[in-house]
């Protein structure tokens, strides 16, 4: 996919309370609005795929929500 984006260590424990983490490893997908759009707990084979495609879903949404661009 070629995206750059963060990961976050909740050294504190704050992030985990915020988001009510229970089960570890927990992967969030979050909006740029702060939503959580996608929550995967634990790890499984071909996990990654699923957590891939949620990105996608996010991104095509957030790109089909962009308005148009008035120059052209």
């Amino acid at each position: 996919m070629g995206l750059k984006f963060p990961i976050v260590r909740d050294e504190d424990g704050s992030l985990q309370a915020l988001y009510q983490v229970v089960e570890v490893p927990t992967t969030l997908v979050i909006a740029p609005d702060g939503k959580v759009a996608a929550v995967f707990t634990g790890f499984r084979p071909g996990q990654d795929a699923e957590i891939e495609a949620a990105v996608e879903a996010l991104l095509a949404a957030e790109s089909a929500a962009a308005p148009a661009d008035s120059t052209r």
